[in-house]
């Protein structure tokens, strides 16, 4: 896709994954993303849904190349911050 980039989708980035998310992705999410210790890089972050996976000891820096994509992700972190 010529000019396509993450920023032009990133309002409606999680609705359009969430029949992926439902039937399949999340279930991996669950299982693997609490087992990550320490400090962790998570590349490609998109809008940040292992977030609410990441075990409250971890460590994540959130790197995208999508500024709108992350600022989705940041405002999830402090979200999972606030409960």
């Amino acid at each position: 896709m010529s000019g396509f980039t993450y920023d032009a989708i990133a309002k409606i980035y999680d609705l359009l994954l969430f029949p992926l998310e439902k039937f399949g992705i999340e279930k991996l999410r669950r299982r693997f993303v609490p087992m990550i210790e320490g400090y962790t890089l998570d590349l490609a972050v998109g809008t940040g849904n292992n977030i609410k996976y990441y075990p409250e000891s971890s460590k994540v820096v959130l790197i995208d190349a999508s500024s709108k994509m992350l600022k989705i992700a940041e405002e999830k972190a402090k979200n999972k911050r606030k409960t």
